[in-house]
Parts: C-alpha cells; sequence; structure tokens
C-alpha cells in the first residue's frame, strides 16, 4: 500500500532575517484575514485556554504563541477534508501509512504518538490521563487518539503536556522569556525529539510555511511566535 503522509513544514524584531526571508509584520500584513482570525479565536476560547493552564498567565501566553503560526495557517475546510479521506487509514494501519494534520494546532498523530510516550517513559505527575486509554486493542487506541485530536480541549491538552516535556527535556534552554518562546516555538514546529543543537539551529531557519525546498519568499516560525508573544498575547490573555 502506498504511504500517505502530509508534512507542513514549515517595533522590532531582535533578529534580523536574511534578504530570502520576510519580517513577521510582513506575514500579518500578507494574511490578514487569517492573522486576526486566529487572534479573534483565542479571544473567544480564551476561558478554555485557562481552565486548562489555570492561573499561569504566563504559560498561557508562551504556549499560544508557539501555535500562532499553525493557527494562521489553518484552514477549516481543507482540514475536514484531508481528515475524512485518511483517518481510516491512520486508525487501522498507523503513522506508517497516514500522518497528517488535524485541527486548529494542526497536531499530528505521530506527534500525540511521540507525546504519549515520552510522558510514559518519564512518568511526568498530572498526565497520566494523556497517556493511559482504556482501549486495548491499538485499533480501538488510533480511534480514540483522533477523537481527542479534534477537540480543541484535547489539544490544548497536549499542548501543556508538549510544554512540560520540553521544560523536563531541556530545563536549560527555557531561561530568557524570548529565548523560552523561540525555543518552544522551534521544538513544536521541527520536534521536540530532536537534539537542543538540531531545534536551536531551526530556531533560525527560514522555512514556513512551505518547507526548505520553496524558493519564493518564506518566514521564520520563532520570529513570528515571538512577534505575537510581545505584541499580541498580553491584549487577549
Amino acid at each position: 500500500m502506498k504511504i500517505i503522509s502530509f508534512f507542513f513544514c514549515l517595533t522590532c524584531l531582535p533578529v534580523l532575517l536574511g534578504a530570502q526571508g520576510k519580517t513577521p509584520q510582513e506575514y500579518e500584513k500578507s494574511y490578514p484575514t487569517d492573522f486576526y482570525e486566529a487572534i479573534d479565536f483565542m479571544k473567544q476560547n480564551k476561558t478554555l485556554f485557562m481552565q486548562e493552564f489555570g492561573k499561569e498567565v504566563g504559560e498561557v501566553r508562551v504556549i499560544a504563541a508557539i501555535a500562532f503560526p499553525e493557527m494562521v495557517r489553518y484552514s477549516e475546510l481543507s482540514n475536514m477534508f484531508e481528515t475524512a479521506t485518511i483517518e481510516t487509514l491512520y486508525v487501522r494501519f498507523g503513522t506508517k501509512y497516514a500522518d497528517f494534520s488535524i485541527g486548529i494546532f494542526q497536531m499530528k498523530p505521530s506527534f500525540i504518538e511521540n507525546i504519549e510516550l515520552y510522558l510514559k517513559d518519564n512518568r511526568l505527575s498530572g498526565f497520566t490521563d494523556v497517556w493511559q486509554y482504556s482501549e486495548e486493542l491499538e485499533y480501538d487506541i488510533r480511534q480514540k487518539r483522533i477523537t481527542r485530536i479534534k477537540t480543541l480541549k484535547w489539544q490544548l491538552r497536549y499542548l501543556r503536556a508538549f510544554y512540560a516535556i520540553i521544560a523536563h527535556k531541556f530545563p536549560s534552554q527555557l531561561i530568557g522569556t524570548e529565548e523560552k518562546v523561540r525555543f518552544l516555538a522551534a521544538a513544536y514546529n521541527r520536534g521536540f525529539d530532536k537534539t537542543a543543537g538540531e531545534i536551536l539551529r531551526w530556531s533560525k531557519v527560514i522555512a514556513f510555511p512551505h518547507g526548505l525546498r520553496y524558493t519564493g519568499k518564506q518566514y521564520n516560525y520563532s520570529d513570528i511566535a515571538y512577534y505575537f508573544y510581545y505584541k499580541y498575547s498580553t491584549s487577549i490573555f
């Protein structure tokens, strides 16, 4: 069977982009409708954000920032068709046959599986409900996982788990606010299974939203995340 996989690679900012890259300000101007719809979505769902993170407003702002670029890119209509056509393949055969982005934060089943495995292996407190399933068969577990990913409540839960994993795995990288946001954003976009060196390297790569092979103008994922953090997050949370 042919493997089907959907990979979506990727005031003044302190990092200057090269000639081949555009600034976050240009990103905002290039996609104004999607940009402000993402901000409005956060405002409308502020209660759910706060319910997951409690009184940790600082954490909410950081989490919102690292997922923000994906929120801008998200298309509910295309997401629905993509999921409808390949969801069954994942449930039956796993990520080797179908790995696709789902929901407002564009999470893939493989990303969630990695989160579950790390939480289970390291027994991070407060996340037993994320990696434990009452279902026994892999088919049923994958179906349950898909059902979860489709809800904002669980996507927020996974984001908090991701945050906890990074804090556990790379504590020395989460010192200053800017460094924290940029590193977390790069890890979210690149993968937390990578080394700290690779994540830091990726935080400077200009490959969003079309990936490294695209020859046109692109953006840096971490720059967009930090731009949202310092310009918009405090007015929302």
